[in-house]
């Protein structure tokens, strides 16, 4: 049987969801798989221990930590006890036009950090803890009367806010430099996470942002040290590594899924890129399991 990356959605088709996390979490009883995100989860434990998996690394679930797992990205819960919390799944359709590019600053942010953990101090998690419980509060409040309810809205974008407060203070160059950054580069990181899988060429990228590709590789340069064609492939490369790692789909429905016409190019970009052919990464990994 193919194993393909199961896809968990938000229930009753809506655009976000707020609870309390569950305080017991047993792995074998739950008959879970990995899942992919066509949200963002944002994950905060006040109390209580166990483990889970983004893409396959292990976070320990610790006190006064929060979890961002970008859309996409692979997520399962290994176990938990005593666990005590809020976990948060939203889509930027929560939000109404003129407030969603506050949120795509959380997206962007959290695609170039990287951040998948968050160490909180007592006075940021009592900080957190408060607004966690106003969202769940006006979540409630929203589904009983209305979906426009704009108190609703600003709270979700001060955590959201807070979170990337959070982020940038991991960071010195994100700290000084973030709101620096040019804008068009924003869009682009957007654009590639939207588009990569079929658009590897140059041209359409920078047809959106109205520059030429000479300019759109100086812009990336400027920014990261790498081109703009360096970024795609960087992005294509954490996508295969997700799909050799959590299906048995073969390496040609692997290239074929990526957008690549030929399975034997794919590979040898795979190898480029990684140092490894994707049959032997998939043999590590395997391994490892």
């Amino acid at each position: 049987m193919k194993k393909r990356i199961l896809s968990s959605d938000l229930l009753d088709s809506d655009d976000l969801e707020i609870r309390y996390v569950t305080s017991q979490i047993n792995r074998k009883l739950l008959d879970e798989k990995p899942h992919r995100h066509p949200f963002h989860e944002i994950i905060y434990i006040k109390s209580g221990i166990g483990k889970h998996t983004i893409d396959g690394d292990v976070f320990e679930l610790e006190a006064d930590t929060i979890y961002v797992i970008g859309e996409g990205q692979i997520h399962d819960f290994l176990e938990g006890r005593d666990l005590k919390g809020y976990l948060l799944r939203y889509k930027l359709t929560v939000l109404p036009p003129e407030l969603t590019m506050y949120a795509t600053d959380y997206s962007i942010l959290q695609v170039i950090s990287a951040s998948n953990s968050l160490q909180l101090t007592p006075e940021e998690a009592h900080d957190f803890d408060l607004c966690f419980e106003q969202l769940l509060q006006e979540s409630r409040h929203r589904k009983r009367l209305d979906k426009s309810n704009h108190i609703f809205h600003f709270v979700l974008l001060t955590l959201l806010s807070r979170i990337n407060h959070k982020i940038k203070s991991l960071s010195d160059h994100l700290r000084d430099h973030y709101d620096s950054i040019d804008h068009n580069y924003k869009k682009l990181i957007l654009l590639i996470e939207e588009h990569y899988k079929k658009k590897h060429e140059l041209p359409f990228y920078a047809d959106h942002l109205r520059m030429t590709t000479r300019q759109l590789s100086q812009l990336t340069e400027s920014e990261t040290g790498e081109t703009a064609k360096q970024l795609i492939n960087k992005r294509l490369m954490i996508e295969a590594k997700r799909l050799l790692t959590f299906t048995n789909m073969s390496f040609k429905e692997i290239a074929f899924d990526l957008g690549y016409k030929e399975a034997a190019y794919f590979s040898r970009l795979f190898k480029r890129k990684t140092g490894q052919s994707p049959k032997a990464f998939r043999q590590d990994i395997q391994s490892q399991m």
